[in-house]
């Protein structure tokens, strides 16, 4: 596999590399005044009787403890959930629809978490859900926040009714390599260790990494590639629709080509456009990055030629 090798992402809310995720949003929807994203955040905040998002990452500096940590946390938690209402899979993952249609996924708030949590003063990043609480397997269906506090991790979840959850398997890195780990919770919802699926080692949450910003950029235009009108997963299936959702997954893999959720979708999606030889190609590379990665989801292993 082509290895990881850019440090954890650094995206403080409403820093430069926060606000280029914004401006490409409003790029793609050919929308003007990315500005409107924080203008609008900070006015539900008020409007829901909290300080604007600046103020509140004043107020919330680290005090050095794990119980600050997890207050904090929750308190992020809360804000998304007051402020961005709207739960939709098909354009949620886009920051102009959280202003446009008040609307949300996995993705965008677990990057918005991340990176007030960040802006505040808290280690914190984003991480792959591929088995949830129940033990139930996708191929990196969900995305998560996680909050770190050297010793320990909590796992930061706004799609739930409760601020912490407690999934079974999470996809992140260890050194220059994406892997996929078993988190091991104590009592309060903490994890105190990694088991990585390939080698059944347990690492301490200090020798692993949350994804970098080549992986974030990457799985955003993943999203547009996945929703677009027409595309990949759409009922009513359309020759352009489908050219972009392949558009989306080839830049996507530009921007990280160890992403192997991107390169199983594009398997797919040329399959789709009558191309088997060119998607049986990229189906065996997906499935030497799964493998280095240790785990395999079903859709890969099947060649192309018997589905």
């Amino acid at each position: 596999m082509i290895a990881a090798t850019a440090p954890a992402a650094s995206f403080p809310y409403q820093g430069t590399t926060f606000d280029s995720f914004v401006k490409e949003s409003y790029r793609v929807a050919g929308r003007a005044n990315p500005n409107e994203f924080y203008q609008t955040m900070d006015a539900r905040a008020v409007k829901a009787g909290l300080p604007t998002w600046a103020e509140w990452a004043k107020q919330n500096r680290p005090d050095g403890t794990a119980e600050g940590a997890r207050k904090a946390g929750e308190a992020v938690w809360r804000r998304i959930k007051k402020t961005i209402t709207k739960f939709s899979l098909d354009r949620g993952f886009e920051f102009v629809n959280a202003v446009t249609t008040n609307e949300r996924q996995c993705m965008l708030q677990s990057v918005i978490v991340a990176g007030e949590l960040q802006r505040a003063g808290y280690d914190a990043g984003i991480a792959m859900v591929w088995s949830n609480p129940k033990g139930q397997t996708s191929n990196n269906g969900h995305v998560v926040a996680v909050l770190r506090t050297g010793a320990k991790d909590i796992v930061v979840d706004c799609s739930e009714p409760k601020p912490f959850e407690v999934h079974k398997g999470l996809f992140l890195r260890q050194g220059a390599e994406y892997k996929y780990v078993e988190p091991i919770y104590d009592q309060n919802e903490w994890i105190s260790g990694y088991r990585l699926e390939r080698s059944g080692a347990v690492v301490a949450p200090a020798k692993v990494t949350l994804m970098d910003l080549g992986f974030i950029q990457s799985q955003f235009d993943y999203y547009r590639g996945e929703r677009a009108l027409g595309g990949v997963i759409a009922k009513v299936k359309t020759p352009v629709g489908l050219a972009a959702s392949e558009k989306f997954y080839n830049r996507s893999l530009r921007e990280c080509p160890a992403n192997p959720l991107t390169r199983a979708m594009l398997v797919r999606t040329l399959v789709l456009e009558g191309r088997a030889r060119e998607a049986e190609m990229q189906r065996r590379k997906a499935l030497n990055e799964y493998a280095a990665d240790g785990w395999t989801p079903d859709e890969v292993k099947r060649p192309v030629s018997s589905t």
